[in-house]
């Protein structure tokens, strides 16, 4: 791991009221580099009870595939949150179709988080939305935490982001 990434994870891990480290090493990527849509793709396709994902931006179909797929295949459960102002009516459409829970922001600013959690226990986040772009052209980054602290943690913001959202 990269020294800076591991200064900054003891930092975070020691501030008052942090949910403490990471279990284990994270995974860090950068797109375009890495392939950051694919190590979206094999998290989801190794999920076995729970997707939650709040996104700023989501068309990308690789993406949208794997949830679904999720959904219908392994009866996970999926829910989504995305930015109104970047709805894309196609992915609703698709992921509503099959099964998946689906909401817009309800905050009138913008949602630009990014993270899933899978399991309850894997948590992605960084500045890489779920576009194509974002993926092939964009300077990007996707960290993967496994810790069951702080998949509680964007769980609980999920939950919020949820709970305030509508449907589109």
């Amino acid at each position: 791991m990269h020294r800076l990434a591991r200064l900054l994870l003891l930092v975070v891990a020691a501030l008052p009221g942090a949910c403490g480290a990471p279990e284990g090493t994270p995974e860090i990527y950068f797109c375009p580099a890495d392939d950051c849509a694919r190590r979206v793709i094999e998290r989801i396709d190794g999920a076995e009870s729970t997707i939650v994902a709040a996104v700023f931006t989501f068309s990308h179909d690789g993406i949208k595939e794997a949830l679904g797929r999720a959904a219908t295949e392994r009866g996970v459960k999926v829910w989504v949150v995305v930015e109104e102002a970047q709805l894309y009516a196609g992915v609703a459409s698709y992921l509503r179709a099959r099964g998946v829970g689906f909401r817009v922001d309800g905050n009138p600013q913008l949602m630009h988080d990014k993270f899933v959690v899978v399991d309850e226990r894997t948590v992605g986040t960084g500045s890489f939305n779920y576009t194509v772009q974002a993926d092939t052209q964009n300077d990007e980054n996707l960290v993967f935490f496994e810790s069951t602290d702080l998949a509680a943690r964007y769980f609980d913001e999920f939950q919020r982001l949820w709970d305030a959202g509508r449907e589109p």
